[in-house]
């Protein structure tokens, strides 16, 4: 017995030694990496969902956790293809926020421009931005240009909310970078501030986004979705530091921004 072990032996390293020589490893067993169901968290049986990774092979699928992040994002609200054909998003919203009710029209488009009209009581703002300079009016006055700390902060605006697809998940057109913090994914606009989006691990849509404005941390934290036209948005949202509510009634796909 002792022999027939040490000829099988000598046999499989032989056959590994071929093979490696060869450049062929079919036979050998390489790390597996698997995904977990975004909805239940297990692992997927059967072998779906796994990727195989052979150290330096060209071609291979990634299995760096962070870069699946914006994939299971996209395929959560319907699919990068959706998104691809929107050139812009009209919202209306009702907001209610310290005891006043309000409303909210904005626009939105792919490129980073938007213009977002707001009114709370007696107190109105309108705000535009053509993806590089700004203006603000408020009230009955004239509009004036944006500073250089609101034109950094008019800039990742121009992503806030669903608008965010816009710029994660397509890195062909984004002007800046995104990276990984664990499971948050930041977005840097060239010139701006950075926005740091958390999924929900059930549903893998945004679970809160958060930025600093006038030093102080915003966090925007998405309370329920909906379904327009295939995609998925959010329906309701709550915006610190006051805590006001958004509530979204009106959504217009490829609608013109005046």
């Amino acid at each position: 017995m002792r022999i027939r072990a040490i000829t099988l032996v000598v046999s499989l390293l032989v056959c590994f030694s071929m093979r490696a020589q060869s450049g062929h490893w079919e036979g050998v067993s390489a790390p597996l990496t698997f995904h977990r169901d975004a909805a239940s968290g297990a692992a997927p049986a059967s072998g779906a969902g796994i990727s195989r990774e052979v150290g330096g092979r060209s071609g291979r699928r990634s299995t760096d956790p962070s870069e699946t992040l914006i994939d299971r994002w996209a395929s959560a609200v319907g699919g990068r293809e959706k998104i691809a054909a929107l050139k812009s998003i009209y919202r209306e919203a009702t907001i209610d926020v310290m005891g006043h009710t309000g409303t909210i029209h904005v626009w939105h488009t792919m490129d980073g421009k938007y213009r977002k009209e707001e009114q709370v009581a007696t107190f109105s703002t309108v705000e535009t931005f053509d993806g590089t300079n700004g203006t603000v009016q408020q009230g009955d006055g004239a509009p004036r240009a944006m500073s250089a700390s609101e034109a950094a902060v008019a800039k990742s605006k121009a992503f806030a909310n669903a608008n965010a697809m816009f710029f994660a998940f397509f890195p062909d057109k984004r002007r800046g970078s995104v990276s990984y913090d664990g499971d948050t994914i930041v977005l840097h606009p060239e010139g701006g501030v950075e926005w740091r989006v958390t999924l929900d691990p059930q549903t893998s849509l945004p679970k809160t986004m958060t930025h600093v404005e006038n030093d102080r941390l915003v966090t925007v934290t998405f309370v329920a979705y909906e379904s327009v036209d295939g995609i998925t948005i959010e329906k309701e949202i709550q915006r610190g530091p006051v805590g006001a509510v958004i509530r979204f009634t009106k959504t217009v796909f490829n609608a013109a921004m005046p």
